[in-house]
């Protein structure tokens, strides 16, 4: 079962699922960040993409998401565009 956010399914991009792979993270762990996380408010993103933050110790968990189109599944979806994870100042 593809997990949902919003009441649609994620799913990663390519490189997302590197980056995934890298941080040993799930896509479960992406949807509980964009669930419990907060809003960016160092940068602006344009419409129709999130970026959510959750703290993690000294260290911050980030999530970027896209709302796209998948043709395969013939419906909307959030499209994983970036995860990463960084030291706070």
């Amino acid at each position: 079962m593809i997990p949902e956010w919003k009441g649609l399914p994620v799913i990663p991009s390519r490189r997302a699922a590197d980056e995934m792979i890298r941080e040993k993270l799930m896509i479960q762990d992406v949807v509980e960040v964009l669930e419990t996380g907060y809003d960016c408010a160092r940068s602006r993103r344009r419409e129709n993409i999130v970026e959510r933050y959750v703290d993690v110790k000294n260290k911050t968990l980030k999530a970027v998401v896209a709302r796209s189109y998948n043709y395969d599944m013939e419906s909307e979806v959030w499209v994983i565009t970036h995860v990463g994870r960084f030291t706070r100042r």
